[in-house]
């Protein structure tokens, strides 16, 4: 039995609720900056059916695909076909988009980093955990957003998180980012905290365990899963068997 348990977790959709700030940035990206035609105002069926589809986003670049989709109308029911949509547009499309994602976002905070700060809002029942478990050594955050921002964003609701332990994973799953972690460290065991389903299904690691947060970006049916699912009174249960493994 591992000595010591390292808790991983997800930032959007499981510590914060970015949704707002996502759609935001990425409005921004795909019609001022890509489009370079800005409507003049935003429908509130855009924005609803956005929050629809945000499940199958893995990264910033995802949302600019999104827009795409729904400026044409189309019609995505799961996440085969949105990565379907993705593989179309190809990888130097993607990178466009990604570049022209955090273009906007970094406009955002320029120009008012604290409305941008209030966009990214903390989920109630992790604030307090995490205030209480910021310098534990075994907590990690291990997020597709950059470090900078999440760090900017613990820091406006003052927590101070070590920089050495939010991770990135880049072009590495995130599986086998906790995976390297562990290999240098043989008498400890991992939890995993995501919303997105294909971040924990796709690969198996005997001394990782994976659970879907259910407040996070999910579609109903993933709570049917194989993957444990998190609860939102449960969350508390990890962040002590991390601390007492300390």
């Amino acid at each position: 039995m591992a000595a010591h348990t390292l808790l991983f977790l997800d930032f959007d959709g499981v510590i914060c609720d970015s949704v707002d700030e996502c759609f935001l940035t990425s409005w921004i990206a795909y019609y001022h900056y890509y489009r370079l035609q800005q409507p003049s105002s935003v429908r509130c069926e855009l924005r609803k059916r956005f929050g629809q589809l945000r499940p199958f986003i893995r990264a910033g670049e995802d949302y600019l695909l999104l827009h795409r989709i729904l400026e044409q109308a189309g019609h995505v029911q799961n996440q085969a076909q949105f990565d379907l949509l993705l593989e179309k547009a190809g990888k130097e499309q993607m990178a466009v988009f990604k570049q022209l994602f955090y273009k906007a976002r970094q406009y955002l905070v320029t120009e008012d980093f604290l409305y941008w700060c209030r966009l990214n809002r903390l989920y109630p029942h992790i604030t307090p955990l995490l205030q209480q478990a910021a310098g534990n050594e075994h907590l990690f955050i291990l997020s597709t957003k950059k470090p900078e921002f999440i760090n900017a964003i613990l820091k406006f609701y003052g927590i101070s998180f070590a920089k050495e332990r939010i991770l990135y994973p880049g072009s590495s799953s995130k599986i086998s980012i906790i995976g390297e972690i562990l290999a240098t460290r043989p008498d400890s065991c991992a939890l995993f905290v995501d919303d997105q389903i294909d971040h924990l299904a796709k690969e198996t690691h005997n001394t990782i365990k994976p659970y879907l947060a259910s407040w996070g970006y999910i579609k109903p049916e993933w709570l049917k899963s194989t993957i444990p699912v998190l609860y939102p009174d449960g969350a508390a249960a990890l962040f002590l068997l991390a601390r007492n493994s300390a």
